[in-house]
């Protein structure tokens, strides 16, 4: 932990040191982890009188970001872009400092312009022991230690990667709610069995705040709902007209996935020796991409589905991005979980991760991919490969390499 600490200050060091602009542009996710790291970066960043230029993606798609990296500024990557590094830097060419703040698996590469920090390089494990929320949180408290209000954020973003379950916590995430316990930013509720915000008129837990950010983030990522989740985080979680259009995504979500999930039962789920996957075609035509992956999640609970097949799903890319415009796309993202019960041979090492698989899978249908975790993960490929993809993902499954 130390050792990785001090690699912040590093970068830090680094910034104040070598950045000659006061543009910052922010890349980040759009899921609870994505949305509470830009969140924290973008407070740190505009304290520290930069000129911030966020924009939220649902995958650092490389014709996306070829755009950003012909500003002149510093341009930040938070929870993703680790593994894409080596594509960052030939599109970023050493013309912009690069800062990269992230938890998945990283590719290591010489680029000096580049500023990787991921807990992965330390020997911990960025897929249970911290997440991109925790990341920034560290990075922006040892810039500034004012930032320790926003220790919540961190939490929040380990509860929306699945960190903390049943309260059970790396020792990290635990130095990090002493921390937000002894500021008075949260307290635990014994009846609950939940730790909720200090400071606000009504007692709001953690979850719920993750919840209500995945909701705006995911379900209404094309229709202004990451600035929405940034609205409701200023206004303490409270504001009625966010609410209320949060609870109109679900309700919206809700039916599109009974829809898919009575096409699933009627023949839309196929199955291979270790997968078993589907085609989300237009049903989720509303919402952003990552929905597809919410609902792999939802399937894992359902009795039909196999507990030793990886669960595959596609959902096509819209023609468009947010803050970018119209993007000539002709892709599938593609999300993969699997059961618990698969998750604890993963762990065991049994069988393969998906982090082994998918990357793989990937380059041999000539996609693009950035996070993956050992139990979860995404991709992109083209549409036009999407049974070479299938077919090559069981076999890697199957056989190996």
């Amino acid at each position: 932990m130390n050792e990785f600490q001090n690699k912040i200050k590093e970068g830090i060091i680094r910034l104040e040191s070598e950045n000659k602009s006061k543009d910052v542009y922010l890349l980040h996710h759009n899921d609870a982890d994505g949305i509470s790291s830009g969140y924290i970066l973008d407070q740190i960043f505009k304290k520290k009188n930069y000129n911030v230029y966020r924009i939220c993606l649902e995958k650092p798609y490389p014709k996306v970001i070829k755009s950003i990296h012909k500003n002149k500024g510093l341009i930040v990557y938070a929870d993703f872009g680790s593994r894409m590094a080596p594509i960052i830097s030939r599109l970023n060419n050493k013309k912009n400092l690069v800062l990269i703040l992230d938890h998945h698996k990283p590719t290591k590469i010489k680029d000096k312009s580049i500023i990787s920090i991921n807990p992965m390089f330390h020997d911990i494990k960025g897929d249970k022991e911290i997440s991109a929320a925790g990341v920034c949180y560290l990075f922006g408290k040892i810039w500034d230690k004012e930032m320790e209000k926003l220790s919540y954020l961190s939490l929040v973003g380990a509860i929306g990667d699945g960190h903390i379950n049943n309260n059970s916590l790396s020792f990290i995430y635990q130095e990090i709610i002493d921390e937000a316990v002894n500021n008075n930013v949260i307290k635990f509720d014994n009846k609950n069995n939940n730790y909720y915000l200090v400071n606000t008129k009504k007692k709001i837990f953690l979850k719920e705040i993750e919840n209500k950010i995945t909701t705006l983030g995911a379900l209404g990522y094309y229709s202004g709902g990451v600035k929405k989740a940034f609205d409701l985080i200023n206004a303490d979680f409270l504001d009625k007209d966010i609410i209320n259009y949060k609870n109109q995504l679900e309700y919206k979500k809700n039916i599109a996935f009974n829809q898919l999930e009575n096409d699933l039962k009627k023949g839309g789920l196929k199955y291979l020796e270790k997968i078993q996957w589907f085609d989300s075609k237009w049903f989720f035509h509303d919402f952003g991409v990552k929905t597809v992956g919410l609902f792999c999640s939802y399937l894992r609970k359902k009795e039909y589905i196999k507990k030793n097949c990886y669960i595959v799903g596609l959902q096509p890319l819209p023609p468009y991005i947010p803050q970018i415009g119209t993007i000539s796309f002709s892709d599938y993202k593609v999300s993969v979980r699997c059961s618990k019960e698969m998750e604890q041979e993963i762990r065991m090492g049994k069988i393969f991760s998906i982090a082994d698989i998918l990357p793989e899978a990937t380059k041999r249908v000539d996609g693009f991919i950035d996070a993956c975790h050992s139990n979860a993960g995404a991709t992109v490929i083209a549409i036009d490969r999407r049974d070479e993809f299938v077919k090559a993902f069981n076999n890697l499954a199957v056989q190996g390499y």
